[in-house]
């Protein structure tokens, strides 16, 4: 099986069944509202039943121009769930208004309500099954998909490494091609016999005509080509294409400095830590009598780290350490010296064993979210940083102090602790500049199987 064959079985039969899994919803959905007490509004079961095959056909066109049946089932499973989400949540706003415009029929909104839970419920455990059961079993074969990475002769290239764990899904070659040598023949001839599913190049490398060239030609083989923008330097920037006395020029947003996105984010964190303390207030509690009885001190600790505009906040969290934790690393000058150099250790003397717990799923900042009610902080955004930290953010400082540091962020589901200083860096200001609900809706998606898994914390 190659990677075209096992893409092209996952599009159709993720069609097949997320019908069935619609179908099954609406049944479902009609025989919950059916079992309970009040008006008889929603439809006999032979309308119904009609009605169901024409809706399950819409929501696969939904579903289907969202990308969620050829794209991101190959892309992580957060995203997954809120590709799918979305598109069966913006399916029944269509239905509903379409439903209240035209009378000719009428349906008991509880069964719209409870047939988009449970859509949602049968195809994310529709995809999670075809995950365990067909994709990951055949990335383990070996069937990944295989990228020909085409560079210009004179540019030194290393090997691909096929075991990257950042793309466990791809398999890279190199090609050194002349970039003024055209047409692709001999490109196109390796593509057919190697059974490539894509191609990629760097822009910089090569003149416009041949990109245009290889765009053409992968457009009809029908594979996917990538290009990496000229644009390194500013990648964290983000960047929109606009049109002015007939010339075409990129122009920089500028993300989390605008008055609309901060006051939304604002209105979205406290909404949202009002739902949290709900939902965890039992279990902060449990974690509080933890920590009293296991080791002497107090239950939380207030560290001093840098807010908005450079201004010192004191940020709340359960307490990991002992009483005389600075004590126990000074006592061991290696550990001391490794912690200056990164403020991180991987075997901290300093943690109480229920301390390394709550650090390893990062409930130990729970009550951070009374510095969110406050103001202080938000649910997504830069890490939070001590003064001695902020000379290593050079000229990005006003920038990344321009919003409140996040309890997560994008470093936080990059790997966290892996990470090198500058890539921390470099995804703040990613962050900063690239805002949208979404992007924190997807990090705080993210944030729960990191966490669970314990990826890159200590």
């Amino acid at each position: 099986m190659t990677f075209r064959t096992l893409k092209r079985s996952t599009y159709l039969g993720l069609i097949l069944l997320d019908f069935l899994g619609i179908l099954m919803a609406f049944f479902l959905a009609y025989v919950l509202r059916s079992h309970i007490p009040g008006e008889n509004y929603y439809l006999p079961a032979k309308p119904y039943f009609i009605l169901s095959i024409i809706l399950g056909i819409f929501y696969l066109f939904i579903l289907h121009g969202a990308g969620t049946q050829k794209k991101h089932p190959f892309e992580s499973f957060p995203m997954e769930i809120w590709t799918v989400s979305g598109a069966l949540l913006k399916g029944t706003i269509i239905f509903m208004a379409v439903s209240f415009l035209y009378r000719g029929f009428s349906i008991s909104r509880l069964i719209v309500v409870f047939h988009l839970f449970l859509a949602i419920l049968f195809l994310l455990l529709i995809r999670l099954g075809w995950r365990l059961a067909v994709l990951n079993p055949s990335t383990r074969r070996g069937i990944k998909k295989r990228i020909l990475v085409i560079i210009p002769h004179g540019k030194s290239a290393q090997a691909p490494d096929e075991s990257n764990p950042a793309s466990p899904e791809e398999k890279k070659f190199h090609f050194l091609k002349d970039n003024n040598l055209f047409p692709l023949d001999d490109i196109e001839s390796r593509i057919s016999k190697e059974n490539i599913d894509g191609i990629e190049l760097a822009e910089k490398d090569f003149y416009p005509e041949f990109i245009l060239e290889a765009a053409l030609m992968a457009s009809r083989l029908r594979i996917d080509m990538r290009v990496k923008p000229d644009l390194v330097a500013l990648m964290p920037m983000k960047f929109a294409i606009e049109e002015s006395g007939g010339e075409m020029f990129w122009t920089a947003g500028r993300g989390l400095h605008e008055l609309y996105p901060r006051t939304l984010k604002r209105i979205f964190d406290l909404l949202f830590s009002f739902l949290v303390l709900v939902i965890l207030l039992i279990p902060g509690l449990l974690i509080a009598f933890l920590i009293w009885a296991s080791s002497p001190g107090g239950i939380f600790y207030r560290h001093q780290r840098i807010g908005v505009g450079g201004k010192a906040i004191s940020i709340l969290k359960f307490r990991t350490m002992y009483r005389d934790a600075e004590k126990r690393l000074e006592a061991q000058p290696e550990l001391h010296e490794e912690f200056l150099r990164g403020f991180k250790l991987k075997n901290d003397p300093r943690i109480t064993p229920i301390g390394r717990f709550l650090r390893r799923t990062s409930l130990d900042e729970l009550p951070q979210i009374i510095n969110i009610i406050l103001g202080e902080m938000s649910f997504v955004g830069p890490r939070p940083v001590v003064e001695e930290e902020l000379p290593r953010y050079g000229k990005f400082k006003d920038i990344l102090m321009s919003v409140p540091p996040g309890l997560t962020g994008l470093w936080q589901v990059s790997g966290r602790s892996d990470l090198t200083y500058d890539e921390r860096v470099r995804l703040d200001l990613y962050y900063v500049e690239n805002w949208t609900l979404a992007l924190d809706s997807i990090i705080i998606a993210r944030t729960l199987p990191v966490i669970l898994f314990s990826k890159g914390a200590y």
